[in-house]
C-alpha cells in the first residue's frame, strides 16, 4: 500500500531522472558518426554526378568524400575534400594544376539522419572561409553548398570553408516515459490527499 511518503519519494526520483535526461540527451544521444550519407557535385557548367563512391559513413576522422576534377579554369584540375564531424562541415579546395583561377561548383549531401535519435537540420552558418562568396542552404536532411569561383590560388595552395550545422532532435523515448510516470504519480498523490482529507 502506497503511503504519502512513498508517493513523494517516487515523484522526487522521477524528477531527478527527467532532469538528468534533459541535460544529457542533446549531446549524448544525437550522433552523426556512423550515419550513411550520399553526395553529388557539379563543376562549372558540367553535369551533376555522384562522388566516387557515392555514399560514405561518417567516422569523425577521415574526409567522407574527395574528388579530383576541373576545379580551376582552362580545364585544369584541383582536389575537393569533404569532411563531416558531428555539427561541423569542412570543405577544402586544393590547387593541383598550373591554372590559379578557381572554377565554380555546387555540391549536395543527402540523408543526414543522425544516429540514436531522429532529428532535422534547422540552421547552417558559415563560420570560417577562405573561399569568396561560398554559401550553404539546407532542408531537414540535406545540405547544398554553392561556390561561385574566381579566387586566385598560389601553387599547391589549399583553402577551407567551415559550416556549423544546427539541428533539432525529438525527445528520447525514456524522457516521454518519465513524464508519463511523473503525471501518473502526481495524480495518485492528489487522489491520496483527497481520501485523507
Amino acid at each position: 500500500m502506497l503511503t504519502l511518503k512513498g508517493i513523494s519519494i517516487y515523484i522526487i526520483g522521477s524528477l531527478v531522472t527527467l532532469g538528468t535526461l534533459s541535460t544529457t540527451s542533446e549531446s549524448a544521444f544525437a550522433r552523426l558518426e556512423g550515419d550513411s550519407i550520399s553526395g553529388t557535385i557539379s563543376i562549372g557548367n558540367g553535369p551533376t554526378t555522384p562522388y566516387t563512391p557515392p555514399t560514405a559513413i561518417v567516422d569523425n576522422i577521415n574526409p567522407e568524400f574527395e574528388m579530383d576534377g576541373e576545379f580551376f579554369v582552362e580545364d585544369d584540375t584541383g582536389n575537393l575534400s569533404i569532411d563531416f564531424m558531428e555539427s561541423m562541415l569542412t570543405l577544402t579546395l586544393t590547387r593541383t594544376s598550373d591554372e590559379p583561377l578557381s572554377n565554380s561548383w555546387m555540391t549536395t549531401f543527402l540523408d543526414l539522419d543522425w544516429i540514436d535519435r531522429p532529428g532535422k537540420i534547422v540552421g547552417l552558418d558559415l563560420v570560417n572561409s577562405g573561399l569568396t562568396g561560398i554559401t550553404g542552404t539546407f532542408t531537414d536532411d540535406s545540405i547544398k553548398i554553392t561556390y561561385g569561383g574566381g579566387d586566385i590560388f598560389g601553387e599547391g595552395e589549399s583553402r577551407m570553408a567551415k559550416f556549423n550545422i544546427q539541428t533539432k532532435h525529438t525527445p528520447e523515448p525514456t524522457s516521454v516515459l518519465s513524464l508519463f510516470a511523473l503525471g501518473t504519480l502526481s495524480a495518485a498523490l492528489i487522489k491520496y490527499k483527497g481520501k485523507s482529507s
